[in-house]
C-alpha cells in the first residue's frame, strides 16, 4: 500500500481535488480598470473594432437628440447637459416608452423606437462595456484628479486669503498708529484736510515767541553773559566791537518782535557761546598775561571768574536748546517755507492713505476668498456626480461581465477603488 493511500489526510485532499475539478471557475476574476478593454478584446468578449462601432452609435445619438421633446432631458436623473452614453440612452428610451407608441407586435416605435435601436446597438457585441471602461479610465485618471486638484487649490487660496487679510489688517493698524503719532508730534488731529491744520499751526508762533522772550528777560545769567560779552569786547577791541553785542542785549531785554529772534539765535549761537567757551578756558588757567588783563579790565570783566562764566555758559546752552527745539523749528519752517509746507503735507497725506490702502487690500482678499469659496461649492457636486457615475458604471460592468463568465464574480480593481473610497 502506498504512503498516500495510508495517510487519510493526503487522501482527503486528493479526493477534494477530484470532487471539484472546476474549482478555478469559482474564483473571482480580478481585472485592472485600465487594462479592461484590451483584456476583453483578447478574450473575444468585446469586438476588436468596438471603437468604430461606438463612433457610429454616437453619430446616431447626435441626430436623435435633435428630435427629443423639449425638456425631456431635464426630467431624467442627473444634469440635463450630461453627455449621452449607454446608461443615459437607456433612461431616454424608458422615458419615451412611457408615453410612446408601439407596433402590432408590441415593439417600440417613433422616438422610443429610435432610442431602442441605439440601446440595442450598444448591447450588440458588448460595445457598451467598452464605452463604460473608457468612462472609468477617463474619470479615474483625469476628471476626478483634476476636480480634487481644483478643490485643493480653492482651499489653499482661501487659507492664503485669510493669511493675507490678517497681514493687511495688522499693517493697517500699524499705518494708522504711525499717522496718529506723526500728527500728535506736529500737534494736529489729522482728521480732515491736513493742509489746513498745518497752516493753522502758524497761529501758535506768536504765543511761543512771547513765552520765549519772557524767558529771555527773566534770566539774570543771560543778561550777565550779554553784559560781560559787551564790556569785554569793548575793552579788548574798542567801542565799535561791542555794538553787535549791545544790539543783541537790546533784543533780549526789550524786544517782542518775532522777526528779531533769529538774530538773537545767531548772536547766542555764533558769538556768545563761542566767547564764553573761550573765556572759560582762559580763566581756568593762570598766567601773567591773564592776571595783567584782569588788573586792567573794567570791574564787570575783572570780577568775573571761571565759575561765573560756567554758569553763564550753562544758561546760554539751555536757551540754545530751547531755540533749537524741533517743534519750534518745524513751526518756523511751516510758517516761512511754502516748499517745506508742501513736502510735509504730501508726506502726511501719503501716510494717511496707507491705512486706507491696507484696508482696501484686506477687503480685496476677502472678495478673492469668496470667489474661491463659490468655485469650491460649485466643484463639490460635480465631483460627487462623477464619483457616483463611476461607481455606478463599475457596478454595471462587473454585473455584465459576471453574466458573460457563467456567473463568476468579477472585480474591477486598481486606482479606481482608491478614488471611490477617498470620495466616500
Amino acid at each position: 500500500m502506498s504512503t498516500a493511500s495510508s495517510d487519510p489526510r493526503i487522501a482527503r485532499k486528493t479526493g477534494e481535488g477530484y470532487d471539484k475539478p472546476n474549482a478555478d471557475q469559482e474564483l473571482p476574476i480580478d481585472i485592472n480598470y485600465q487594462k479592461l478593454p484590451e483584456w476583453l478584446v483578447s478574450r473575444q468578449k468585446l469586438p476588436a473594432d468596438w471603437h468604430k462601432r461606438l463612433e457610429a452609435i454616437k453619430s446616431k445619438i447626435s441626430e436623435a437628440e435633435k428630435e427629443l421633446p423639449p425638456g425631456l432631458l431635464s426630467q431624467l436623473p442627473g444634469p440635463a447637459d450630461a453627455p449621452v452614453d449607454y446608461f443615459r440612452a437607456l433612461q431616454i428610451r424608458d422615458k419615451l416608452a412611457e408615453s410612446g407608441e408601439r407596433t402590432l407586435f408590441g415593439g417600440l416605435s417613433g422616438q422610443a423606437g429610435i432610442w431602442d435601436k441605439i440601446v440595442k446597438a450598444y448591447e450588440n457585441g458588448g460595445v457598451f462595456v467598452g464605452e463604460a471602461a473608457q468612462t472609468m479610465i477617463q474619470n479615474v485618471d483625469y476628471e476626478i484628479p483634476y476636480l480634487r486638484k481644483q478643490m485643493a487649490k480653492c482651499n489653499q487660496q482661501m487659507a492664503d486669503a485669510d493669511r493675507r487679510h490678517a497681514e493687511y489688517s495688522r499693517s493697517a493698524v500699524t499705518c494708522a498708529n504711525n499717522y496718529k503719532k506723526e500728527c500728535e508730534k506736529l500737534g494736529i488731529s489729522g482728521a480732515g484736510p491736513v493742509g489746513q491744520q498745518l497752516r493753522q499751526l502758524s497761529n501758535k508762533l506768536p504765543g511761543l515767541f512771547a513765552d520765549l522772550v519772557q524767558q529771555l528777560r527773566g534770566k539774570k545769567q543771560l543778561d550777565a553773559a550779554v553784559s560781560y560779552y559787551r564790556h569785554f569786547t569793548q575793552y579788548a577791541h574798542g567801542s565799535e566791537a561791542g555794538k553787535q553785542a549791545a544790539a543783541a542785549a537790546a533784543v533780549v531785554s526789550n524786544s517782542s518782535e518775532q522777526q528779531e529772534l533769529p538774530e538773537v539765535l545767531h548772536v547766542l549761537s555764533e558769538e556768545l557761546r563761542a566767547f564764553l567757551l573761550s573765556r572759560k578756558a582762559g580763566l581756568s588757567g593762570s598766567s601773567s598775561s591773564s592776571d595783567l588783563l584782569r588788573a586792567l579790565a573794567p570791574d564787570v570783566v575783572a570780577s568775573t571768574d571761571a565759575g561765573d562764566v560756567g554758569h553763564m555758559l550753562a544758561c546760554v546752552e539751555a536757551l540754545l536748546a530751547a531755540l533749537n527745539d524741533e517743534k519750534l523749528r518745524q513751526l518756523l519752517m511751516i510758517s516761512s517755507s511754502s516748499r517745506y509746507m508742501e513736502r510735509l503735507q504730501g508726506s502726511l497725506q501719503r501716510k494717511a492713505g496707507q491705512e486706507a490702502r491696507m484696508l482696501a487690500a484686506a477687503a480685496e482678499t476677502q472678495a478673492r476668498k469668496q470667489e474661491s469659496r463659490a468655485t469650491l461649492v460649485g466643484l463639490q457636486p460635480k465631483l460627487a456626480e462623477i464619483v457616483a457615475q463611476t461607481r455606478s458604471v463599475k457596478k454595471a460592468v462587473e454585473a455584465s461581465l459576471a453574466k458573460q463568465f457563467a456567473g463568476r464574480r468579477v472585480n474591477v480593481l486598481g486606482e479606481i477603488n482608491n478614488a471611490l473610497t477617498a470620495a466616500s
